[in-house]
C-alpha cells in the first residue's frame, strides 16, 4: 500500500497542481478526517512521522523536496524524478534505499546539523499551532479546517 503522502501528492498530480503544504499532508494523513484537537508534542510526532516516511518510503525513483512556496509562502512538499537534484538544498540518505531521497530547503534544515529531529523542529516552530487546531488547509493567507472540497480530494487520494 501506497504511504498516505505519496496518495496525496499522486491525487495533486492528477488536478495538474504539484506541492502541498505540511499541514495538509499531516490532516490527511490521520486516520479520520474528523476535526480533532491535538497537543504540541502530537503535532511534532505527526511531523516527524511523515518526514521519516519521505525519507524512506520515497519510491525508487523519486524524491521528496520540502520549500516554502514562493506563491503562498508556506512550507509545501513535492515529489520529483530523483534523477534530477536540488543543488540549493540539503540533502538526506535515506537508511533503507541507500540513496538521497529528501531534499530540504536550508530555511529548514543546517547542512552542518541534517537530521530529522533538526527539521521536524523547524517546522514544528512555524507550524504546530496551525496542526494542533487541526487548520490544515492554506486559504486565503491563513490556515483553516478541512473544507468540504477537501475532504473530498483527500477521500479521493484514498482511492489511488
Amino acid at each position: 500500500m501506497n504511504p498516505r503522502w505519496h496518495q496525496l501528492m499522486r491525487a495533486q498530480q492528477l488536478r495538474g497542481r504539484t506541492a502541498l503544504t505540511i499541514p495538509f499532508f499531516v490532516g490527511g494523513s490521520r486516520s479520520s478526517l474528523a476535526r480533532v484537537v491535538a497537543s504540541p508534542e502530537t503535532a511534532r510526532q505527526e511531523i516527524h512521522a511523515l518526514l521519516y516516511s519521505f525519507l524512506e518510503g520515497a519510491f525508487a525513483d523519486h524524491a521528496v523536496s520540502i520549500y516554502r512556496c514562493p506563491d503562498i509562502g508556506q512550507p509545501v512538499a513535492v515529489q520529483f524524478f530523483s534523477v534530477y537534484s536540488v543543488p540549493t538544498a540539503v540533502s538526506l540518505e535515506s537508511q533503507s534505499q541507500g540513496r538521497l531521497t529528501l531534499y530540504v530547503s536550508s530555511e529548514f534544515a543546517s547542512a552542518s546539523e541534517a537530521s530529522l529531529v533538526d527539521i521536524t523542529e523547524r517546522l514544528f516552530v512555524e507550524l504546530h499551532s496551525h496542526i494542533c487546531a487541526a487548520h490544515f488547509s492554506y486559504l486565503l493567507g491563513k490556515y483553516v479546517p478541512f473544507t468540504a472540497e477537501d475532504r473530498a480530494f483527500i477521500e479521493f487520494s484514498r482511492s489511488l
